[in-house]
């Protein structure tokens, strides 16, 4: 059941990836780029395995894509990361609980995902499959609080960083970033 909008999935995968590494080879900072590459790349794989999980064929096809995708929640912690690194918040990235602490969960929660599928169920709509919240279990909103955690942290430290920073041009890339 392919939907013209599936589409857009498989075009932000490679939209995603040719971003990360064009800002790679041009940027002039290869930390921020290396580690943007690494933020685009889970973009990449987050958007391919949504396009082959709405476009499956039967529930056994969309449950290989949708344990193959379980690993999404990496590029949440990806995406803070990215954030400290280009607002140059140098104190935290040296603290040697910082990987752990912010990739750690991410991998742990991901792995349970892989082996119960508590999370997340698959559904069969009209356009293709799709998954939803299997339950409203504490490890459930552990896993919610967790990517929202994640998502709002790197949303405060872009803020923080557009209000304290005075260079015009700075203040237009984390706009893009935003």
């Amino acid at each position: 059941m392919m939907n013209g909008l599936h589409w857009i999935y498989l075009f932000g995968s490679f939209f995603s990836i040719t971003i990360g590494l064009l800002v790679y080879f041009k940027g002039s900072n290869k930390n921020v780029g290396r580690v943007f590459v690494w933020f685009t790349t889970m973009g990449f794989y987050w958007c391919l395995t949504v396009f082959g999980l709405q476009n499956a064929k039967n529930y056994n096809e969309a449950f290989i894509w949708y344990k193959i995708g379980s690993f999404w929640l990496i590029g949440v912690s990806a995406l803070l990361h990215f954030t400290l690194v280009f607002s140059k918040k140098e104190r935290w990235l040296k603290n040697r609980f910082f990987y752990p602490a912010v990739y750690l969960p991410s991998v742990v929660l991901s792995l349970i995902d892989l082996n119960t599928g508590v999370f997340l169920k698959l559904v069969e709509t009209s356009s293709g499959w799709t998954t939803m919240v299997s339950s409203l279990s504490p490890v459930t909103m552990i896993f919610d609080g967790w990517t929202f955690f994640l998502s709002g942290s790197a949303i405060g430290v872009c803020l923080s960083y557009f209000i304290s920073v005075k260079d015009s041009e700075v203040k237009q890339q984390v706009k893009y970033v935003l």
